[in-house]
């Protein structure tokens, strides 16, 4: 069985993608007739809640360098990235019946290849576009399949509740997006670049009743690209319809920040904490009083059922810092921090009321501390607490909970990838991409986290894929997986 090398969070576009595309648009730059001029930078909204690994917003009353880079929110899609594998020829006959995935803990996945002529229509993508014209997620009554019309920059929800048998729904609302179109076609003239536009999903969550998506729209921007537009936000009670968020009202002008979603409700970390139950309406919260402390911070939030949880940095002792080089306080980019610093980690019921939980073995540092949580599923979260020192990087701990109060050291690191987004977030079961298994691995192995909060890695059966750019999506059926949003392969969990 074949798969790409290290996969990583979902992303707007892979890294991969971004060589090409700079590959691209300097072939553009020297062989263009006429000159483009780039795109402008993205907005601060497009910058925050997505899910590309840039560093998201955080709260510092200070300068004090302890921020949490990489800490964004991850969506259901991880990708793996090419390995130049070739892809056997689809299946031909009648769909497959599948059942419900099982209750129990999973053990193994069958690879069940999905014949063709049962999926979404995807047009095809323009070399110069940023990234495909397809993006699948999953919840727990099905998954969607975001298709993009590059040629009509039209946005349709397709769904499924088995990932068989699909539905189209209502185009998404994108015309806040016309006057950015409309710039893009006044700059970019080269006709190459007329289907050179692509959506992709940088959040999507699932609360108490309803779907939160975020997403935005990236076009090939000659010599100066990419071209970004802002981000939009839209929630949905089934998939198929949509209603856009009109952020600014939803929060009186401020910033919502990264979003995550569970049984509990959305939260959301902008210059303070946002919940809702609904995702239009918001409720501004607080801040643990120790966040509010100068050089103390805070980092994305997540949401579980029972409540809550928010990462941070405190200071534990407070020192001087002596002139450097740069700015961000770790080895060689800024000034030396001489206070004390340690991570920690707070439980809410409601995104008000904070209680800092205990945690074991917790290290300190001076300058580079980070804290992070990955949400598995709606019943575990991990916690990952990373020392930057000097000379690289330094101790790192990890913790898992069921209810994001009572928290267990891990013996291993399991949660070094899990913090970094290798994980397919699940409803009841998530799925981590164990980069672990043997030295210079180059595929991932799927595993679970089991009995007193170990990896189990599931056996695999069947015709499993061998794509290049994996999305993949947890759903009532299992482990969705796509290149293109049209050709579809599901691993079928096994339990006992």
């Amino acid at each position: 069985m074949e798969r790409g090398p290290r996969a990583r969070g979902s992303r707007f576009f892979s890294g991969l993608a971004a060589l090409v595309l700079i590959a691209l648009s300097a072939t553009a730059c020297t062989v263009a007739s006429s000159s483009t001029s780039p795109g402008p930078a993205p907005s601060a909204q497009s910058s925050a809640a997505t899910s590309s690994g840039s560093p998201a917003e955080t709260v510092s009353p200070s300068d004090v360098a302890t921020s949490t880079p990489g800490d964004a929110t991850a969506t259901n899609t991880p990708e793996v990235q090419p390995t130049g594998t070739t892809t056997p020829p689809p299946p031909t006959g009648p769909l497959p019946s599948l059942g419900p995935a099982p209750t129990g803990a999973w053990t193994g996945l069958t690879w069940i290849a999905i014949p063709v002529g049962h999926s979404p229509a995807v047009q095809a993508v323009n070399q110069l576009a940023p990234g495909p014209n397809a993006s699948i997620q999953g919840w727990s009554k099905g998954y969607v399949d975001f298709i993009w019309s590059p040629t009509t920059r039209t946005l349709t929800p397709w769904t499924s509740a088995d990932g068989l048998h699909w539905h189209a729904g209502t185009r998404l609302d994108t015309s806040f997006w016309a006057s950015e179109f409309k710039q893009y076609d006044g700059e970019v003239t080269d006709p190459e670049y007329h289907d050179a536009c692509s959506f992709g999903v940088t959040n999507f969550q699932e609360g108490p009743a309803t779907l939160l998506l975020a997403g935005e729209v990236s076009c090939g921007g000659g010599c100066g690209g990419p071209w970004y537009t802002s981000e939009a936000m839209w929630t949905s009670t089934d998939a198929l319809a949509w209603t856009p968020l009109d952020i600014t009202k939803a929060v009186g002008g401020a910033t919502i920040g990264p979003i995550s979603g569970g049984s509990s409700g959305f939260i959301a970390l902008g210059a303070t904490v946002w919940t809702s139950q609904s995702g239009q309406k918001w409720t501004k919260g607080a801040l643990p009083a120790a966040v509010l402390t100068a050089g103390s911070h805070a980092g994305n939030p997540a949401s579980i059922a029972g409540g809550f949880v928010l990462p941070g940095v405190v200071v534990v002792k407070r020192g001087h810092h002596t002139p450097g080089s740069g700015g961000a306080g770790c080895a060689g980019f800024g000034p030396t921090d001489l206070s004390l610093y340690e991570g920690a980690l707070w439980w809410s019921p409601d995104g008000t009321t904070w209680t800092r939980d205990s945690l074991s073995g917790v290290p300190s540092a001076y300058g580079g501390v980070y804290m992070t949580v990955a949400r598995i599923d709606d019943h575990m979260i991990v916690a990952d607490e990373q020392i930057w020192e000097t000379n690289g990087l330094g101790p790192e701990v990890e913790w898992a909970s069921t209810d994001g109060k009572t928290w267990t050291r891990l013996k291993s690191t399991l949660a070094g990838s899990v913090a970094r987004s290798n994980v397919v977030v699940g409803r009841e079961q998530g799925l981590i991409l164990d980069w672990s298994t043997n030295t210079n691995q180059s595929e991932p192995t799927f595993t679970v986290i089991g009995d007193h909060f170990g990896l189990v890695t599931l056996k695999e059966s069947g015709q499993a894929p061998s794509i290049d750019n994996w999305q993949m999506a947890l759903g009532p059926t299992g482990l969705l997986v796509t290149a293109d949003g049209s050709r579809f392969w599901v691993g079928v969990p096994t339990a006992g």
